[in-house]
């Protein structure tokens, strides 16, 4: 079924890992890649990649896995953008930086983690490349999701911190992944940021993603493609909070199979 809307898509916006990255080395996930590049360039879209990852190691990401080069690439959950100039070099949105920083107050990473490390017995403090002034975050076991979020919202609530979280679990190995962020910032709200400066309406973009800090992404108005090997807690909230089922794509293909398939479905073009 073609989507029935008359608005013209300009954008794809991406999750990485899980989601663009090959889940598996194949030549289908490859080549699936590159069809993505080839349709990006033939509809002129605005290509953004909305990520977990940091600047550094997003660019790593696409030097190994060969991925086409975005317009923009929001880091760290939705916490830091970069742009790219005319020489193909990327420079960071310090108004975006600036406009975060003053909602975190007191707060710093270290003081984050120094408070929610002695608080929250199952949390380990992730790798330096991946923490931000902006983005604090943990690894937990995943069978201790339940009393990870509840211990965590806690938190928040009693220290009246202007701190929100987000869930989410390695694609690789199974393991919870916790963000702190800023309050209000998450993936969906940096590609509203990005959005509104370009007089870009967010119903002409399409999102693909795959697991939990995705959510706030595929419910935040645009156009949405689950790919195969997306996890059942977002695939349920996508659905439920999704107001046209057309709107979404649920895709039988894994990571970039998934997103292509999605992409022809939101043109409106047949595999």
């Amino acid at each position: 079924m073609n989507l029935n809307t008359n608005l013209t898509v300009t954008t794809l916006a991406t999750d990485l890992d899980g989601t663009l990255i090959p889940v598996h080395e194949t030549p289908q996930q490859r080549a699936a890649v590159k069809h993505l590049g080839s349709l990006v360039e033939e509809h002129s879209l605005q290509l953004i990649f909305v990520t977990g990852r940091s600047f550094a190691l997003t660019f790593e990401a696409i030097t190994q896995f060969d991925l086409p080069h975005p317009a923009s690439i929001l880091c760290d959950v939705g916490s830091t953008m970069w742009h790219r100039r005319g020489d193909g070099s990327y420079e960071p949105d310090r108004d975006y930086e600036q406009a975060l920083l003053d909602r975190m107050g007191r707060w710093t990473n270290a003081s984050i983690q120094s408070a929610l490390c002695e608080r929250v017995e199952w949390l380990t403090p992730q790798d330096p490349r991946q923490q931000t002034p902006l983005k604090c975050s943990f690894d937990f076991p995943h069978r201790a999701l339940s009393a990870v979020r509840e211990s965590v919202a806690m938190w928040i609530v009693e220290f009246d911190c202007p701190l929100a979280f987000t869930i989410s679990r390695d694609p690789e190995t199974g393991d919870g992944l916790l963000d702190i962020l800023p309050i209000d910032v998450n993936k969906g709200s940096a590609i509203h940021w990005w959005a509104t400066r370009r007089s870009i309406d967010p119903a002409s973009i399409v999102f693909a993603g795959d697991s939990g800090n995705d959510t706030a992404a595929m419910t935040s108005g645009v156009r949405a493609v689950l790919v195969g090997n997306a996890d059942e807690q977002l695939r349920g909230e996508t659905k439920d909070a999704m107001r046209d089922q057309q709107w979404l794509y649920l895709a039988d293909g894994i990571g970039p199979e998934g997103v292509r398939d999605g992409l022809m479905y939101h043109l409106g073009r047949r595999g």
